[in-house]
Parts: C-alpha cells; structure tokens; sequence
C-alpha cells in the first residue's frame, strides 16, 4: 500500500504529487482544503515513503490508487478483529485467572496446569482461539503473586469508539453513482470504459460485473460506498430546467442541483409515543408545521459559503425534515422493520410529515414576486 497523509473530514479528495515529487509538499494546502473535505495526500510508488519497484508506469501507479481508494474495507476488518479480538481476549484470560483461585487446590497446586484441570482447560480454550501464549503465562503469574482479576481493555462495534479511531478512513463518507446504461452492462456482463475526468478518454475499460461485486461487496464490508442511481434520480427532477443533478449531501438526504443547499432537520419519532403505546398524530403534525417553518426562518437567517449558494437556497427554499428511530418505534411495538405492516407505517408517517410540510410552505414561502 502507498503512503498516505489523512485530513479533515467531509467527501475524499486525493492530492498527487507530480513526477519526482512528493506528499510533502503538499501539508500547507492539504491542511486548507482539509475545512471542507477528508484530504488524503499520497506518495506515489518510487517517491517519498511509498515503496520501490522496478514496475514503474502511469498504468501501475493508477492500478496503486485504486487499490488505496479499496483500503476501507479493509480497515473495517481491522475493526472487526479488535473487537472480536479483544472480547476473545478479555473472555479467556479471566478464566485463566478464576481457575487460578480456585479454593479446592493448595498454592502451588492451583497454577499447576498438570495437577489444576480446569486451568489446563482455561488455557486449551486460550490456544484454540490463538491467544499469545505470553499473555496465557502473564496471568497464571499473577496469580501467583496473589491477584484475583484481571482488568483487559475490550472494544466495541460502536461508530465514536477507540477501535474505530485506531483505523484509517473512518471520517471519509464516500458514494458512487451509476448510471442505467452501467446497470445494463452488468447484466449483459459487457464491458465498461472508466473515463478520464480530465479530457473526456478511455482510462481504463473493465468487466462490469466485476465492478459492481467490488462496489456490493465494499458496502456489505463497510457500509461505503453509498449507491446513488443516476439516471433515476434526474428522471424525477423537480426542476430540470434549472440544470442537471450531479451531486447530493454526503448522506444522501438531499438530491439537487449545484450550488445549493440544504437546511435540514430530524424529528425524532419516539418522542411521539404515548404512555398507551398509541401515537400522537396531533402532536406529529404541530412539530412538522413547527419545524417546517423554523427552517424556512433558517434560510434568510443561515450563513453560506458563496454568493451563489445564498442565492439559490433563497429562491428553491432548499429545506430538508425528516424523521429518525423509525426502526426503534417499530421495534417498541413488536413489528418487524421488513414487513408489510412495517413499511405501512413508514409511508403513512412519510405522509403526514409531506402534506403537512408542502401545506405549510404554501402559507410561508414568499412569492416570485416578492423574492424581486
């Protein structure tokens, strides 16, 4: 894998250095661009801290790239195998430790694996998982001196904890888009040119197929990257004449055209449950009009980053109110997030939550007219 340098968080972007340059010299704007995006800087092979090799050809030094834009997947692996690891780990030892200080042995007798059977036992468990065999002794010896527990750092799957934050790439949230004619050609199980940003060429053409099971596979693994369905989505534009859609918020909520933005707001669904387990529509609907208009307030209030992105959330009142815990409400009464009555309630919600906010808007959103 090539050296890498990693800042900020937001969409990736990958600075290359030129020919006989390097990663360094690219720290002060890295550090820049890092305010708005998740900058990785990279030494290419041949240069800086990467590795050496006689293969040395723009060919192989893109196959490099690609190969470190697939790292997250396996940095989620790493995540995997500490927790797993750990909880192994921690799980094992303690019962090192515990037939240790058994009372029905002498002193010497009880950290005798030969004459200690369940200690001989804790320790084959130990070995059967492949836990170091000088962690297996650490404890027996303390035990020995006399201790009664072991304390051993376990970690967890959660997304803000330190197995998360001793891997790579755990700020960076990436998507791809595809494209009907792509999907065509993975079912035909044609081929498909990547093409240069840069001067419109074919860089590279490949198996479809085989792309896709990469892009499947990386979101089984990891979670990224998220998949957006180009084609689909300008086909639904609700305004096509004001340009194309190429992009979307880095979570996806928020589909439109560029130099936008969106406002965006969650209501949180559980709130809403009542003592009786019914919910409270009523109390629903006020919290949608509520918030619809304090964002419709957030737009001639908010700060943007350009002029031209003041002027267009201005004019397409860009505003976004969802709702989250949907799967806990369904959860606190029994019903299956997948299943008919699930997905009933969902779009019975998602309407409410639609006719209350267009219906507001109406009565709120200033006219053409009036915008000058």
């Amino acid at each position: 894998m090539i050296f890498s340098r990693i800042y900020g968080e937001g969409r990736p972007l990958i600075i290359i250095h030129g020919l006989f340059g390097m990663s360094d010299n690219w720290n002060s704007i890295a550090k820049k661009f890092a305010k708005k995006f998740n900058v990785h800087i990279v030494d290419l092979r041949n240069h800086g801290r990467s590795f050496h090799s006689y293969e040395f050809s723009y060919s192989h030094m893109s196959g490099d790239i690609e190969e470190y834009i697939n790292w997250k997947v396996v940095e989620e692996q790493k995540v995997a195998a500490l927790v797993a690891g750990s909880k192994l780990t921690g799980k094992n030892l303690k019962s090192v430790m515990d037939a240790c200080n058994l009372s029905n042995y002498k002193d010497e007798e009880r950290i005798n694996p030969k004459i200690n059977i369940e200690l001989k036992k804790a320790i084959l468990n130990c070995r059967a998982v492949m836990i170091p065999e000088n962690y297996i002794q650490r404890v027996i010896q303390f035990a020995k001196q006399g201790f009664k527990d072991i304390e051993f750092q376990t970690y967890d799957t959660d997304w803000d904890s330190e197995a998360y934050l001793t891997v790579s790439g755990q700020n960076s949230n990436n998507s791809v888009r595809v494209s009907n004619e792509f999907l065509e050609k993975v079912s035909q199980k044609s081929k498909w040119d990547l093409i240069r940003r840069t001067d419109g060429g074919v860089h590279k053409t490949i198996e479809a197929a085989d792309l896709w099971s990469k892009i499947s596979e990386a979101a089984w693994a990891c979670a990224d990257p998220g998949l957006q369905y180009d084609t689909t989505i300008n086909e639904w534009h609700t305004c096509p004449e004001a340009g194309r859609i190429n992009a979307s918020n880095p979570c996806s909520e928020y589909m439109f055209i560029d130099d936008t933005a969106c406002n965006l707001a969650s209501i949180n669904l559980l709130q809403f449950k009542k003592d009786d387990a019914s919910f409270d529509i009523e109390a629903y609907e006020y919290t949608t009009r509520l918030w619809t208009l304090t964002l419709e307030i957030s737009v001639m209030m908010a700060q943007f980053p350009s002029k031209e992105i003041a002027q267009r959330s201005y004019e397409y009142r860009t505003l976004g109110l969802g709702y989250a815990n949907i799967g806990g409400l369904l959860m606190s009464w029994g019903i299956a997030y997948d299943s008919d009555e699930g997905r009933s309630i969902c779009a019975a919600l998602t309407s409410i939550m639609t006719g209350i906010s267009y219906a507001c808007l109406l009565y709120t959103s200033p006219s053409p007219r009036d915008r000058g």
